[in-house]
């Protein structure tokens, strides 16, 4: 009969502790439950989901401040997967570029609701006179130049397989109009 020490039945316990989590480690990981999907995390759902390819015509857009216009501007764009550009014409009769990173947060059979941030370049620095923008932020170098950071939201409605109504907000206007989606679910 073999008599342990102290020392070596508490080792000996610790390498059983080991393998019984090594084990049930193993057995956890290659599980097909457990390779099911997952429920995304917090951060997965802010980042959003990759939306459908699509082209859109915006022809109308008003001003939320100082004062309330309806007028054109002739808004079309395209998306490829995350990225899309967008064309308009701004309230200074110009034409303005934009291209912008854009994820879906909510997508269901009827609605789309999206974000956008990119970068827009046809304002010759004048988005530091839109009021809509905070102070603290449109002061800044980013509102002074020919480039500046644009975000927005889109909200869509389908209407018809892959057609949609769509507005898009920005802090200084929406738009509306149609788009369709190539990928429609």
């Amino acid at each position: 009969m073999i008599v342990l020490q102290p020392r070596e039945y508490i080792c000996n316990r610790n390498l059983i502790r080991m393998l019984r989590i090594f084990l049930i480690s193993f057995v956890l990981l290659f599980n097909p439950a457990a390779a099911q999907d997952r429920s995304p995390n917090l951060l997965q759902k802010f980042y959003g989901k990759t939306p459908a390819s699509s082209v859109m015509y915006n022809p109308w857009r008003s001003h939320y401040w100082p004062y309330q216009d309806f007028g054109y501007t002739h808004m079309y764009g395209a998306s490829y997967k995350s990225v899309t550009y967008m064309s308009f014409i701004n309230t200074y009769r110009e034409r303005c570029h934009l291209v912008a990173f854009r994820r879906n947060w909510v997508s269901t059979n009827r609605f789309d609701l999206a974000y956008g941030i990119g970068i827009n370049y046809g304002y010759d620095g004048r988005l530091y006179f839109a009021r809509s923008i905070p102070v603290w932020i449109r002061e800044t170098i980013l509102f002074k130049t020919d480039f500046n950071p644009m975000a927005g939201f889109d909200l869509s409605y389908r209407l018809a397989k892959g057609l949609h109504a769509n507005l898009v907000f920005s802090p200084i206007f929406v738009t509306w109009g149609a788009s369709y989606q190539f990928n429609y679910k």
